[in-house]
């Protein structure tokens, strides 16, 4: 043992001086070099070394101009294909779809009028291609395949964009600029139906031509156009006594929350038309508020003209939204005294899970609503169920149609009380849930009767 423990100071001796002549060798050729060799000297026997510095540099100046090269490149393809994209139209396709289902319950004088039917349809089944080019068109082409026979035209038209003091003329067939609740679209109106006042008075979709834009800060819209008077479906238009309409709109945000992006914002708007019946005919048609119910109309054949005014008014709050509009409608006649309708609305929604209605800048209405968690419902490997609620959101809205020149119209007023509850399960899919209580007075006919509705409506667009 003893043995053993006296060669421990030979061997440590030995290691030393193994390393002091290592180390001398090493100090008569220098460092040993960090990089590979650049060639090998055969009259020397030895390996030639370039500065490692100088190396390091070559290395890393390279690399850059690599990295330089290839992001031109990049540039290069991002303006080549833009300038491509530009120099042809686009193909966007999309659609909606919205099955509605309803239950009625009326009384004997309702009855009397019109026997209404519980039922299903299709309140929409739209399919369109839209899209841009060039930089300054637009188009779009969308048809509705809900309904019994025909299919219905909707928005058909070609634009152009980024012009100086119109900004955006559109020509073709599409809604006039007339109403919040009307140019809203209906995959993001609040109510399954638009009110029963707007239903019967606003302008709905006309072929014609039509300038509109927006003020630099975003604050204000306008539009302005001229449209034919008849032809809500887009089929053809003949006759000697075609008529016409002049339509304009303008709106204003006197107070808009930038730091939300408008979960607080005020809205107010103003709208005029002034319109010369096709063939003198017109026809003042309502229902209530679900497309299943019957449609009551009173036609008359003897108009010279109508003018029509509509103010707007809305706010939103977080999640707390109010809007209202009022409708009035001065008819004149030739063979019979002069006649006016008018008509309002009021509604308020809450979204239960804090969401707010999203707001359109450049038309100045109501856009989509995102929900905060879109709907999931799921179970992990331990077995818990996870859920996202969505966005729910409660309403109630009442609107009227009044005639008040009864004695020449008919009725004196229709009034539609709803209260409903939406579920948006993403921002694309959404069911809704209403109770309607209509009541008609119909002073030279069944008199006052009462109609209760129940109605659903399954929603999803792409």
């Amino acid at each position: 043992m003893h043995g053993c423990l006296n060669k421990w100071p030979a061997w440590a001796l030995t290691a030393a001086a193994a390393w002091a002549l290592a180390a001398s060798a090493l100090g008569d050729e220098g460092p040993m070099p960090t990089h590979r060799p650049e060639s090998y000297d055969s009259a020397t026997n030895q390996y030639v070394y370039a500065s490692s510095s100088a190396a390091g540099e070559g290395d890393l100046d390279s690399r850059l101009a690599a990295v330089e090269e290839a992001l031109a490149k990049i540039d290069k393809k991002a303006k080549d294909d833009k300038k491509k994209a530009a120099g042809q139209m686009s193909v966007t396709p999309g659609g909606r779809i919205c099955a509605d289902t309803a239950a009625f319950d009326q009384d004997a004088i309702d009855q009397a009028r019109y026997d209404e039917q519980n039922g299903v349809e299709f309140r929409a089944a739209r399919f369109f291609l839209s899209g841009k080019g060039f930089n300054v068109f637009k188009y779009k082409i969308e048809y509705d395949f809900a309904g019994k026979s025909t299919v219905k035209a909707k928005d058909v038209y070609i634009a152009v964009t980024d012009l100086p003091f119109l900004q955006n003329v559109k020509v073709g067939h599409f809604k006039e600029p007339f109403s919040l609740d009307e140019l809203t679209s209906s995959r993001f109106i609040t109510f399954m139906e638009r009110n029963v006042a707007g239903g019967a008075l606003a302008p709905a979709r006309r072929f014609g031509v039509m300038a509109h834009g927006w003020s630099a800060a975003e604050y204000a819209t306008f539009a302005i156009g001229g449209f034919a008077e008849k032809g809500d479906d887009g089929g053809k238009i003949q006759g000697d006594i075609m008529g016409g309409a002049v339509t304009m709109r303008g709106t204003w945000l006197p107070w808009y929350d930038e730091a939300t992006e408008g979960r607080g914002l005020l809205h107010l708007g103003i709208a005029y038309s002034y319109r010369k019946p096709f063939g003198h005919e017109y026809e003042l048609a309502f229902r209530p508020e679900c497309h299943l119910a019957s449609e009551n109309s009173i036609a008359m054949d003897d108009v010279d003209n109508r003018n029509l005014l509509g103010t707007e008014l809305a706010f939103v709050y977080g999640p707390f939204s109010f809007q209202s509009e009022y409708f009035v409608n001065f008819i004149d006649r030739s063979d019979h005294a002069d006649c006016n309708t008018q008509g309002c609305y009021a509604y308020f929604s809450y979204f239960l899970t804090g969401e707010n209605r999203a707001y359109d800048r450049h038309d100045g209405c109501f856009a989509r609503v995102k929900p905060y968690e879109n709907f999931f419902r799921v179970r992990d490997e331990n077995g818990s169920v996870y859920t996202g609620l969505g966005a729910w959101e409660l309403k109630y809205r009442y609107s009227w149609l009044d005639a008040y020149d009864h004695d020449l119209l008919g009725f004196d007023y229709v009034g539609d009380h709803t209260i409903g509850v939406n579920w948006y399960l993403t921002p694309y899919t959404r069911l809704m849930l209403e109770y309607i209580y209509s009541g008609i007075n119909q002073n030279q006919g069944a008199g006052a009767g009462d109609l209760n509705i129940v109605q659903m409506r399954a929603q999803i667009d792409f």
